[in-house]
């Protein structure tokens, strides 16, 4: 038990919940108060599954985001924003759990009602559609990815820069694609452009910046 400075003992303290369970917690409330398919509650469903995702608990993070899409399509549409975010976290989450099929699918279907919606070089289309290039390289469909993927960082180029971060990544990623079809040259140049950028805004010791050096040693290496 613990003490205080006068050495009095102090009644053990709760632990704190985890955000899982605060998130749990949310849904639990927010469906017995508004409805299992208010907004509201369909908003908490979808941190819930974020927060899945990120601890790693990856059928319970498709499960949750895939109930909160189908929520989410009947109460606000296929195409509201809310849904989309929802759909192509479902698809990022799917590509983590190796299921690169159904993310292919998703992602394709959310590149397109954003594009459709927002233009084709709005940001949020363009993050999506850095998703997609992603799956389809893990599908090991390269020639698909390097064209998602050029296509991103080249919008990416001309409407956030050529050092912001999502350019970067987006970069990075062509080249490992690059790479990964054999087509060295072009792989060389666009990781020696992600890790010189990547150097200078995000630090030589950066997790992004340690990726993109070693997938370029890969590259010139002979692509191994």
């Amino acid at each position: 038990m613990p003490r205080d400075s006068s050495g009095t003992s102090l009644p053990d303290a709760d632990p704190l919940p985890s955000p899982i369970e605060e998130a749990v917690a949310t849904v639990e409330d927010q469906t017995r108060t508004l409805g299992a398919d208010h907004p509201s509650t369909l908003a908490a469903r979808q941190s819930l599954g974020t927060s899945l995702y990120e601890a790693g608990d990856l059928p319970r993070s498709i499960a949750e985001l895939a109930a909160t899409l189908d929520g989410q399509r009947r109460v606000l549409g296929a195409d509201h924003p809310e849904t989309l975010i929802s759909r192509q976290l479902l698809g990022i989450s799917l590509n983590k759990a190796g299921d690169v099929t159904r993310a292919i699918e998703e992602l394709s279907a959310t590149v397109d009602a954003r594009t459709g919606a927002l233009g084709a070089e709005h940001p949020d289309t363009l993050d999506v559609r850095y998703s997609l290039g992603t799956s389809l390289h893990k599908a090991g469909k390269y020639m698909r990815a390097i064209e998602e993927l050029e296509a991103t960082a080249d919008a990416q180029l001309r409407t956030l820069g050529g050092d912001h971060p999502q350019t970067l990544r987006s970069r990075h990623s062509l080249g490992d694609s690059l790479r990964a079809a054999g087509d060295l040259s072009r792989a060389i140049d666009a990781l020696g452009a992600a890790l010189d950028g990547q150097t200078r805004i995000l630090g030589a010791d950066h997790p992004e910046t340690l990726g993109s050096q070693r997938c370029l040693r890969k590259a010139l290496d002979g692509g191994i």
